[in-house]
């Protein structure tokens, strides 16, 4: 045997004495830090007679068993490649025993991490710091995803649980502290818009909002209490508007006079109103790329489009040719409507324009005088028909 070999046999000999003599002693360190999470798991989330904290101290030890496994995972792979027969079959348990070892060794640092965050994600809900906490649970649901089906523990299980509750409770801290900052209640003729003056805890939470789609309701409820309680009644109704402001919120009042459409001009008077309270005092971000009044008005901008179209615009398409050369101050303030959508981001540039419509007028208007025309050929015809009458003699 050559000296080489000679040196590689030894060396194998003393990996396999270290393999032999450490696999079983770790195993049981194993099973007693199972043991130790186990407990420590069923101790905060199960029977809260613990509160949690953060154990680096376990962390460590894990890491450092990882570290070890995965030497002697090395050093089992060294000696089979040197060929030691008579010590293959004591090498060949040992090293799937290192492979369960190593298996129940990377389902307790899941765990761990899985404590971690749940630590962090308490520490940041105390501090209002909303956007730490939607990180910590997506980032707590994606351990989850990437469990495979058959690491079973039972403490797995019961942290799916508490981190189910720990989402529930952002989540009604969010819809609350949203609700606590911009409320819009409606009471007979009267809705009434309070929106608190910009802080840093709505900055908070719209960008919480924002990069956490399972907390995006109270935007889109938001929008639909805006389309139904103010844009519609303003296209549709006579409405008095009036801003309020007071140390904390700014208010805008809206008090129904009559449910009878008003003139074009009052409507886009109103409108203005509205989009510029917005503007002013909604001025927060859902991300870098949008505000959160882009967000809100992507619900209901194309509504409002073909509401403003049909419901007034239309009425103001001339029913003569005096009307259509006065026609220029609607297609002007039409054209400074359209503006003030777009600069409050409740229209997108991809919003069907309103300010197209009114630009068609010639053709509108000659279709409006041919339908007048059609009409009045149809009614004259009627009239006509009833007006003649067959005379002569009855025939048997």
């Amino acid at each position: 045997m050559s000296l080489v070999a000679n040196i590689l046999q030894g060396a194998s000999k003393v990996d396999l004495d270290v393999i032999n003599r450490n696999i079983p002693s770790i195993r049981k360190d194993m099973d007693v830090l199972k043991k130790n999470v186990v407990e420590h798991v069923e101790n905060v989330h199960v029977k809260y007679s613990r509160k949690s904290k953060l154990n680096n101290a376990r962390l460590n030890e894990l890491l450092r068993y990882q570290q070890t496994l995965e030497e002697l995972k090395n050093k089992g792979e060294l000696v089979l490649n040197t060929d030691l027969n008579n010590a293959e079959k004591e090498l060949s348990n040992n090293m799937n025993e290192l492979k369960v070892t190593a298996y129940k060794l990377q389902v307790l640092l899941r765990v761990q991490s899985i404590l971690k965050l749940l630590d962090k994600f308490n520490d940041d809900l105390g501090r209002l710091h909303y956007v730490n906490c939607v990180h910590s649970i997506k980032a707590l649901n994606g351990i989850f995803e990437d469990i495979p089906t058959d690491e079973y523990l039972e403490a797995l299980y019961t942290l799916k649980g508490a981190v189910a509750d720990k989402q529930n409770i952002l989540i009604e801290r969010l819809q609350t502290e949203f609700s606590d900052n911009i409320d819009l209640q409606h009471e007979n003729s009267t809705t009434t818009l309070r929106i608190r003056k910009e802080n840093e805890e709505m900055k908070n939470i719209i960008s919480a909002l924002g990069c956490y789609s399972e907390c995006l309701e109270p935007l889109h409820c938001l929008a639909r209490k805006l389309w139904e309680d103010i844009f519609i009644p303003i296209v549709n109704e006579n409405l008095i508007l009036e801003e309020k402001e007071d140390d904390m919120f700014a208010s805008l009042v809206l008090c129904s006079q009559s449910k009878e459409k008003t003139n074009y001009s009052i409507v886009f008077n109103n409108l203005e109103i509205v989009l510029k309270f917005l503007t002013v005092n909604f001025t927060y971000n859902i991300s870098e790329s949008k505000t959160a009044l882009e967000y809100i008005g992507g619900d209901f901008n194309d509504n409002l489009s073909e509401l403003i179209v049909k419901n007034c615009l239309r009425d103001t398409m001339p029913s003569n040719v005096d009307e259509l050369q006065r026609y220029n101050v609607i297609i002007d303030a039409t054209e400074k409507l359209e503006k003030a959508l777009l600069k409050s981001n409740i229209f997108t540039t991809q919003t069907a324009s309103i300010l197209e419509y009114v630009n068609n007028v010639d053709v509108l208007f000659i279709d409006k005088m041919c339908a007048g025309y059609s009409m009045k050929a149809k009614e004259i015809m009627k009239k006509d028909l009833h007006d003649i009458t067959e005379v002569g003699v009855p025939y048997n």
